[in-house]
């Protein structure tokens, strides 16, 4: 069998190997579904597949800000707030966030994880009244955000995130299919070594 008859094969097989492949998701934490009254205590929130959690410091839900879109605030102080986003152990891209402040400055830091390695690093200080943040190259599981807060107060919302989703588990059949499929593939493959015929007269 020569290359030309494999290739129908060969392009066969990752076409079925594309089929598998899932688009990546793009998201919005918006935090529309807030739950709770604005100053009640912000623990966590889930939404597409994300989970935004409070780790270290204040943290409220808020209602009312800006234009009446439900947020997350925090500070009032001057001491550390640390939130993290995750994806339920999947790796996603982080494309940014919304910031927005009431007569302070915020110094914030905002860190890609895959695992325990760091991907991407961003420390600065933002006191306009509004800003959209620009996220981090790269894959992570683990995006870790750290404000400090000098004034009133600060919020967080609009947290713009791509993929997230894990890849689900194939049924016995599907593997039984795709080593079968693979084996013929394998097979067809497979040359044939041709054979010297020498002839003694």
């Amino acid at each position: 069998m020569n290359y030309l008859t494999k290739l129908p094969l060969l392009t066969a097989a990752l076409v079925t190997g594309a089929a598998f492949a899932g688009p990546a998701q793009a998201a919005i934490i918006s935090f529309d579904d807030l739950s709770g009254s604005s100053g009640d205590p912000f623990t966590s929130y889930s939404e597409d597949g994300f989970t935004f959690s409070r780790v270290l410091g204040s943290g409220a839900v808020d209602l009312g800000f800006g234009n009446d879109a439900p947020s997350v605030s925090f500070g009032g102080d001057t001491s550390v707030s640390l939130f993290d986003l995750t994806a339920g152990g999947a790796s996603f891209t982080f494309d940014g966030f919304d910031l927005a402040t009431v007569d302070s400055t915020v110094l914030y830091s905002v860190t890609g994880f895959d695992g325990l390695v760091p991907v991407f690093t961003s420390l600065s200080t933002f006191s306009d009244d509004f800003s959209t943040i620009a996220g981090g190259a790269g894959l992570v599981d683990r995006v870790v955000f750290g404000f400090v807060v000098g004034g009133a107060s600060a919020n967080i919302d609009n947290i713009a995130v791509s993929g997230g989703e894990v890849p689900p588990i194939p049924e016995p059949a599907v593997w039984a299919m795709l080593v079968m499929g693979f084996g013929a593939v394998g097979y067809a493959m497979r040359g044939r070594k041709p054979t010297a015929r020498v002839s003694f007269n």
